[in-house]
């Protein structure tokens, strides 16, 4: 699949058998196969891109951005709207310490936010054993959830970016990997709570747990159909549990996540700001002809 910036118009670029894009000062993003990077403003890609494509992907490529609607957006929330990396980190190495395990660095400890905490667990633990990994969440919740937890912070340009998209007539739907309970203490504690339609988060006893499965849950339990829907996160666990919903996903690169884990995940576009992710959709929204969301 080819997907153009919104601020690029290519559709009389291609070559049937041959894609050629030198991409010079193209709207301040570059193009490239399966994902879009930005590389500052007025800045080019160091390469041309040059891609073998079929007929009917051309065909594709012209019209894509005249089919794909989103009116339902779904977000992450840490990496994504909060930074909760300090609080995250911290009540992880209390519990490995009191349970016996050597316990990172904080920095050595960012890549936990965001993945299932069970499986973080495992991996640190070097264990699949369930007693274990049971014992050490308990411990990690017993700091987590009176203090760990509004150890945190909303991003700047957040929260103007949720009024509007709200203001706009999307609808918004958390989907954390967070348990749920604590996903809705959180966005009532910032003032965020009154901008979602609905809040999808992991269940403390294990029985939801993966990015895949919330997502599913969210779509089940508010009657959302994939194609109406856009994931934003920042970690690769976003992308491949919304792929697995046949969901796309705009990738962010201020959180906790890289460009290249988000970009080989297979984030449709990357964007490095909160207010990068409203031009997004607003230039998306243009292209379609769209003047408000619609569908479910």
């Amino acid at each position: 699949m080819f997907i153009e910036s919104p601020s690029c118009d290519l559709h009389d670029t291609f070559t049937i058998g041959t894609l050629i894009i030198p991409v010079p000062h193209c709207g301040n993003w570059s193009f490239i196969p399966m994902s879009w990077t930005r590389y500052g403003s007025g800045a080019a890609h160091p390469n041309p891109i040059h891609v073998n494509i079929t007929a009917s992907q051309a065909k594709r490529y012209r019209t894509i951005r005249r089919t794909i609607v989103y009116t339902n957006i779904l977000f992450d929330l840490d990496g994504t709207l909060t930074n909760s990396a300090f609080g995250i980190t911290e009540s992880v190495r209390l519990a490995l310490l009191h349970e016996g395990f050597d316990a990172p660095s904080h920095a050595d400890l960012v890549w936990v936010v965001g993945p299932p905490l069970r499986d973080s667990f495992a991996q640190l633990a070097k264990t699949t054993d369930t007693a274990v990994i049971n014992r050490l969440l308990t411990k990690y919740r017993e700091r987590f959830e009176p203090i760990g937890m509004f150890e945190n912070e909303v991003y700047a340009g957040v929260q103007t970016v949720l009024e509007t998209l709200r203001d706009d007539g999307y609808r918004l739907f958390l989907a954390t990997s967070k348990p749920r309970v604590y996903a809705e203490k959180i966005l009532r504690h910032f003032e965020l709570e009154e901008y979602f339609d609905g809040i999808g988060g992991a269940e403390l006893d294990g029985s939801i747990d993966s990015k895949a499965d919330v997502i599913r849950t969210v779509l089940r339990t508010y009657d959302l159909s994939p194609e109406s829907c856009l994931m934003i996160g920042d970690r690769e666990h976003d992308v491949i549990g919304a792929r697995e919903n046949n969901i796309n996903t705009l990738g962010v690169t201020y959180g906790f996540g890289s460009e290249t884990e988000l970009r080989e995940a297979g984030a449709i576009c990357i964007v490095r700001t909160p207010v990068e992710i409203l031009q997004f959709i607003r230039d998306q929204k243009a292209e379609t002809g769209s003047l408000s969301p619609s569908g479910r």
